[in-house]
């Protein structure tokens, strides 16, 4: 499960959709809060799900699509956040394989959606729920 979630990261490191990207774990609203998601837009990698020792290995993730309006602009912010989500679902369609060293990995473009996590007068997170298949070995 972490080779494939760090696959994933270097994957979408590749895209140059985000200035950080990068695994987490715990709950977004206390990241906010907190203000620990210091660099936007980011996507933050967050394992959901897997069958991390069934034939064909599936895993979920939801990639955290962040971003922060420093203008307190909720509207405006949601339109980046939606405009970098859809940004980045096209390019996960248009480049859905990738590897490491060891595995061949596949993205499922079925399992690709998206749902609203938090809105704010700074903050918009949108999380894609993508599922990957670890299909072969190199």
């Amino acid at each position: 499960m972490y080779d494939t979630q760090q696959a994933l990261i270097a994957h979408l490191q590749t895209s140059n959709k985000a200035q950080a990207v990068k695994a987490y774990a715990g709950e977004i609203q206390k990241a906010v809060r907190d203000r620990r998601i210091l660099k936007t837009p980011a996507i933050l990698v967050m394992f959901i799900t897997g069958k991390p020792i069934a034939e064909e290995r599936d895993h979920q993730f939801d990639l955290l699509i962040c971003t922060k309006s420093d203008v307190y602009d909720e509207e405006a912010n949601q339109v980046a956040n939606i405009q970098l989500a859809a940004d980045v679902a096209e390019w996960l369609e248009a480049n859905p394989s990738f590897s490491d060293a060891t595995y061949n990995y596949e993205l499922d473009p079925e399992t690709l959606d998206a749902e609203l996590l938090l809105q704010d007068d700074r903050f918009t997170i949108i999380a894609l729920h993508v599922g990957v298949t670890k299909y072969s070995h190199l």
